[in-house]
C-alpha cells in the first residue's frame, strides 16, 4: 500500500466513523478509527507510511516557520527589521513557484524550495511574485466558500443540508457509497 492509497483507506474509514457533530478531531471516535486502521496496515508498511508523513508534516512546518519569520520582519508601520536571530531560521525551507519552459519548448510551473541562507535577488522576486498570486486566489476562493455559505443558507431554509440537497441533486444509493 503506498502513501495515497493509505490516505483513501483512511478517508473512507472516517466517513463511515464521522459523527454529524462533534467537537475536536482528538475525540474518541477518531482514536477508534486510528486503532482499525492500525490494525490493517502490516508493521513494515506502517513505519514507512509513518516516515513520509512526519517527514512531509516537518518540511511543511518548516516553510510556515520561515514564512512567519518572513511576516514578523514587517515590524510596526512598514518599519523592516532583521532580528538578530535570523540565523535560527537560515536552513529552512522558502517555497515559491515560477514560469519557465520545459526540455519540449512548453510553459510550465517550477515549484521550488530554497534554504533561506542561499535565497537569491530572483528567488525573493519569485517568492513575492507567486505568493500574491497565491494570496489573491486563496482570498477569492475564501470569499467564494462565504458566498456560497450564505445562498445555501437561504435556500435550504429549515431543513439539514442533507434532506436540501438531496431535493436538488438527488444521490442513488449506489453513488453514495
Amino acid at each position: 500500500m503506498n502513501l495515497e492509497d493509505f490516505k483513501l483507506y483512511v478517508d473512507g474509514e472516517l466517513r463511515r466513523a464521522r459523527p454529524d457533530r462533534y467537537g475536536s478531531p482528538s475525540d474518541d471516535w477518531v482514536k477508534e478509527v486510528a486503532a482499525r486502521v492500525a490494525e490493517e496496515v502490516p508493521t513494515f508498511e506502517a513505519k514507512r507510511i509513518a516516515a513520509e508523513t512526519i517527514v512531509g508534516q516537518r518540511e511543511g512546518q518548516a516553510t510556515r516557520r520561515v514564512n512567519r519569520f518572513l511576516k514578523g520582519l514587517a515590524g510596526i508601520n512598514g518599519q523592516y527589521a532583521l532580528p538578530v536571530d535570523w540565523h535560527l531560521y537560515a536552513d529552512e525551507p522558502v517555497a515559491f513557484e515560477y514560469e519557465s519552459v520545459d526540455a519540449d519548448g512548453e510553459p510550465c510551473i517550477v515549484r521550488v524550495r530554497v534554504a533561506l541562507r542561499a535565497m537569491r535577488p530572483d528567488d525573493w522576486r519569485y517568492f513575492s511574485q507567486s505568493g500574491r498570486v497565491s494570496a489573491q486566489h486563496r482570498f477569492d476562493a475564501e470569499m467564494g466558500m462565504y458566498d456560497v455559505a450564505d445562498w445555501i443558507r437561504v435556500e435550504q431554509g429549515q431543513q439539514t443540508f442533507a434532506d436540501w440537497a438531496e431535493t436538488v441533486a438527488p444521490v442513488s444509493k449506489s453513488e453514495a457509497s
